[in-house]
Order: structure tokens, then C-alpha cells, then sequence
């Protein structure tokens, strides 16, 4: 199916992160949530989206509304590697006004690079 790119966008804006990886891009339905520690709170990923082994989460916000901080984040990273190895989480905020897509590279021989 073809999506246009206005719709795609619409599905961006308004946080329907499942409607855009699934309809938009073409990937396959996932199901599989993993809790992680974020600081003194857990919270449960929520699965959008995959491809051959690649990995999308939802993060709810922290109790207080927000987003976790840099630092929680990698560490967050670094609980879901350990159940999927390429993954993308996207993070966002109670308002929804604010997502933070993080992606981390594991390239052999070289230093693992964050993206958000």
C-alpha cells in the first residue's frame, strides 16, 4: 500500500508511531514489550514495529509527564539491547509536544555512537 507522504506526516504529528512504520513503511507487526528501569520508576516499552530483527519501542513518559534525561536513556539502551540487539526507541512526553527517536550504532571495530 502507498501512503502519501501528507498522511505520513500527519501519522508523525500525532504520535501514531504504529500506523506510520506499519502503513507508511511497510513493517511487520510486533508484540513483544520490555520493562526497564528508568532511574526509580519502571516503565514498559511498547512495542510499534519491526524488520528482520530490527526493534521499535514507544517509552511513556515518566511519572511527572517528561522524557528521561540523556544519561537514563543510554541506560535504558542498554537494558533493551540485551533482548534486542538493533533497536530504536522512541521516547515522548505526557503533552505529547515532544518525541526523542534514539538510535544507537554497534558498528564492529568502532565506538558505540548514539543518535537521537
Amino acid at each position: 500500500m502507498i501512503v502519501a507522504e501528507t498522511q505520513a506526516l500527519a501519522w508523525l504529528r500525532d504520535f501514531d508511531f504504529k500506523k506510520l512504520f506499519i502503513n507508511a513503511l511497510g513493517w511487520d507487526l510486533f508484540a513483544d514489550s520490555v520493562q526497564v528501569n528508568a532511574g526509580s520508576e519502571t516503565l514498559t516499552l511498547q512495542p510499534v514495529a519491526q524488520k528482520r530483527g530490527f526493534a521499535v519501542f514507544s517509552c511513556p513518559p515518566l511519572s511527572d509527564g517528561s522524557i528521561p534525561d540523556a544519561a537514563t536513556r543510554r541506560k535504558m539502551h542498554t537494558q533493551v539491547l540485551k533482548a534486542h540487539y538493533e533497536h530504536l526507541i522512541i521516547y515522548v512526553d505526557a503533552a505529547q509536544t515532544k518525541q526523542v527517536w534514539q538510535w544507537v550504532r554497534h558498528a564492529p571495530g568502532r565506538p558505540v555512537a548514539s543518535r537521537e
